[in-house]
């Protein structure tokens, strides 16, 4: 399940021995060709008609108990289906937002003691459960297991029936996402200290980042290329090693197809497999070099320097004082959110700041945004180191993002910035 389409040689093997193989998969097929497995469940073969293409894993294995179960079966671990196809960040357009928004209901309410126990140690108990929660909070616990540990841990937490063991398991797995996040903010930091010195990656020659590491730890090196993308808006692969092979785990950028033109560089790999916005691959040590070489070149052949300008795609520009509480209730009817149906943006402009900007939680910007006629609250992620620019009469155009937070028992609205545009200083 959720690998299998690109691995020939070990189902032809296991054919070989006699071992019957059914493949359930979401990942792109290689070259069209397909395992000679009893069945190959992938609706992005080519030879497929079914007609939605986007579900995840988990998705696909809920189709399959309900084409040989039955509906009513099926239907009860829509929670869980709802759970796996958030985590996995696929399209949430059609059968997946369908799913998502059916399964976080009975997700909330479910009956496992694993899931009430994770909710509970997550702090969501008695909210109402969205798509972000499971993105931000709950998906990162569970995955925290196999990263640094043994995915038996979640798996353990999913399958007892019995509230004290859940309580105990969840409690650890808490313990585990905070032990990776450590983890990762230590590779992210070395990551960065590498690009910065130049000499591995040279933005003036290399338009995607491929680096490696024996001392990074092949669990955490899907979120830290996840992060180095973002940051730098470039291809990126981040390789961990191990006596003399490379585990590695890439993404992508948006106008680049990561899985087309890591198989372009397919002669110096040992395995790969993915998709458009993400790979995993092994690789020698041997053959980093000649794979970082080469992967350069195809991305120079297809990435244009616009291509590496992160875009922001605002969905209108309005006055401050459109907003109102009604308007985040009918985006709320919009979720669940998710890749291609993101949550809404705007900008606005002519704002001001009532008050100097404060650091909150050592890496966040609080501030009052007003353009004098309205005032609302705003949090910009990850920006404190812009508290101590210029802020003192100046004008600027923001990017946002609203949303509903209740504070001591009231609902209010604030801002998630994007991004923010100073102008001149006002006279």
């Amino acid at each position: 399940v959720d690998c299998g389409t690109t691995n020939l040689i070990e189902v032809n093997d296991a054919a070989f021995l006699g071992i019957d193989t059914i493949i359930i998969d979401h990942h792109q097929p290689l070259d069209d060709v397909i395992p000679k497995a009893l069945a190959v469940i992938n609706p992005k073969r080519s030879d497929s008609k079914y007609p939605y293409k986007d579900l995840a894993a988990v998705g696909l294995v809920f189709k399959t108990i309900w084409a040989l179960v039955s509906r009513q079966e099926a239907i009860s671990y829509l929670g869980l289906v709802a759970l796996g196809t958030v985590a996995d960040v696929v399209a949430m357009t059609g059968e997946n937002r369908l799913i998502v928004k059916r399964g976080l209901t009975l997700l909330a309410n479910s009956k496992l003691p694993g899931i009430r126990a994770l909710i509970k140690v997550s702090g969501l108990d008695n909210k109402e459960l969205v798509d972000r929660h499971v993105s931000f909070i709950l998906a990162p616990r569970i995955n925290a297991a196999g990263r640094i540990d043994s995915a038996n841990l979640a798996l353990d937490l999913l399958l007892t029936s019995r509230d004290a063991e859940a309580e105990k398991l969840a409690g650890i797995l808490d313990k585990k996402n905070k032990e990776r996040q450590k983890i990762q903010q230590k590779i992210v930091k070395e990551t960065i200290e590498k690009i910065e010195k130049g000499k591995e990656v040279n933005f003036k020659f290399h338009k995607a980042i491929i680096l490696w590491d024996e001392n990074w730890h092949s669990g955490i090196i899907g979120v830290v290329a996840s992060k180095i993308a973002e940051r730098y808006y470039r291809p990126t692969i981040i390789i961990s090693l191990k006596e003399g092979m490379g585990k590695g785990s890439g993404r992508s950028i948006r106008d680049f197809h990561l899985f087309n033109a890591v198989k372009k560089c397919g002669c110096f790999l040992e395995r790969f497999g993915g998709h458009k916005g993400a790979v995993g691959l092994t690789i020698t040590v041997d053959n980093l070099s000649d794979f970082r070489q080469m992967a350069n070149l195809v991305a120079s052949e297809e990435l244009k320097a616009r291509d590496l300008i992160p875009k922001l795609e605002i969905e209108s520009e309005i006055f401050l004082e459109e907003l109102s509480l009604g308007l985040l209730e009918e985006i709320k009817r919009l979720r669940p959110f998710g890749p291609q149906n993101r949550y809404p943006v705007f900008s606005s402009r002519g704002l001001m700041l009532k008050n100097p900007p404060e650091v909150v939680g050592r890496k966040h910007l609080k501030m009052w945004i007003s353009n004098k006629d309205s005032v609302y609250p705003a949090i910009w992620y990850g920006k404190a180191g812009l508290r101590s620019l210029n802020w003192k009469n100046r004008i600027f155009s923001a990017v946002y993002s609203p949303h509903i937070r209740v504070w001591q028992g009231k609902k209010e609205l604030h801002l998630e910035i994007k991004d923010i545009r100073l102008n001149e200083e006002l006279s």
